[in-house]
């Protein structure tokens, strides 16, 4: 089963622009990508502690680190997506207000990163993706608490980050 993959050498890949990165449906996903030991450590690229959310906040970092990526046409990996007991299905019920309290671990694991205008309006859209995301999943009954709860977080990011992540919620 132990296959060594030469990917530098493979016919089948290409540099890409971090917009085409972030504008892709795998964004967050860290099992569809290769990195380099050195890399990782270098920029101190680490999955945080979290309920969800972890493997959006790795995809970001690595992504605005990285001097290069490089796309594979090829499956190197088989994953379920919204598996039974993974986080994404569990995302409903009092289970869906996890990502809030990650919300924190967002902020303190996204501080110190540069980011150019675009940069930052690509990161706002994806972190209010994943918050709209449990949103539209949980139980009209949960939604309005989670409302008010989501626009504390959002008040607060905002000054934080210098953004207005409450555009991406308008509806």
């Amino acid at each position: 089963l132990e296959k060594k993959i030469d990917l530098y050498k493979s016919n089948y890949n290409v540099e890409v622009s971090i917009e085409f990165i972030f504008g892709t449906h795998y964004f967050s996903n860290a099992w569809n990508r290769v990195y380099k030991k050195e890399f990782l450590l270098k920029n101190n690229i680490y999955f945080p502690d979290m309920y969800v959310a972890e493997d959006m906040l790795f995809s970001i970092k690595s992504i605005l680190c990285s001097k290069k990526t490089v796309v594979f046409n090829n499956g190197y990996y088989c994953y379920l997506y919204n598996r039974e007991g993974s986080t994404t299905s569990e995302r409903v019920g009092e289970k869906g207000f996890l990502i809030l309290k990650d919300c924190w671990g967002i902020i303190e694991y996204l501080r110190g990163i540069e980011y150019n205008s675009s940069e930052k309006e690509m990161v706002l859209r994806r972190i209010a993706s994943s918050l709209s995301y449990t949103f539209d999943r949980l139980e009209d009954d949960l939604k309005i608490s989670f409302k008010k709860k989501l626009d504390i977080f959002i008040s607060i990011f905002n000054g934080i980050f210098n953004a207005d992540m409450s555009i991406y919620f308008r509806k």
